[in-house]
Order: C-alpha cells, then sequence, then structure tokens
C-alpha cells in the first residue's frame, strides 16, 4: 500500500471539503456531480493560480468546476501566467 504524504492528504482533505461546501456542484455553470467512466467530472480548481499568487490551501481560494468549465478557465489562467512572464522577460531585459 503506498505512503500518503501530508501534501496529498491535505490536498484530498481540501477538495473534499470544497465539494461538500459547494453542495457537489458546478459554481459556474450549475452541473452537478456525475460519475463517467468511473471519474468524477468535479475539479476542485484555484480560482487564482498557485503561480500567480494564489494560495495553496485557503478555501476562500479554491472553487468547485466542472471539467469543461475548468478547461475554459485553465486556457485564461495559461493566458495570463504567459502574460505575467513576457511582462517579467521585458522588465528584466530592461534593466
Amino acid at each position: 500500500m503506498k505512503k500518503v504524504t501530508s501534501r496529498e492528504w491535505s490536498h484530498t482533505i481540501m477538495k473534499e471539503l470544497t465539494f461538500k461546501r459547494d453542495n457537489f456542484t458546478c459554481v459556474k455553470c450549475g452541473k452537478k456531480k456525475e460519475i463517467i467512466n468511473g471519474m468524477i467530472n468535479l475539479i476542485a480548481d484555484h480560482i487564482t493560480p498557485i503561480s500567480l499568487g494564489g494560495e495553496l490551501c485557503d478555501l476562500n481560494n479554491i472553487q468547485t468546476l466542472c471539467t469543461e468549465c475548468n478547461k475554459k478557465k485553465n486556457a485564461i489562467d495559461q493566458s495570463n501566467i504567459a502574460k505575467r512572464k513576457r511582462e517579467a522577460r521585458r522588465r528584466w531585459m530592461n534593466k
């Protein structure tokens, strides 16, 4: 049996607390929990990504999203992360 790390444990607990708080419902579109091919259709998503300054284990920074809404949000997040990297690179080059 695999030993569970404290990070894995806290991630599991945070995910469960988030799902329960949000009533196992996507906060964006209202889709309810479903099991599809043995997988749950919900994601515990960081509202502000860690790479953009969001807190890792703060329930105020975690929301329940369905997989479709999570894909849309991830595209926006990746764009914002890339923009921040470009801005940082420009500032560094101008020093």
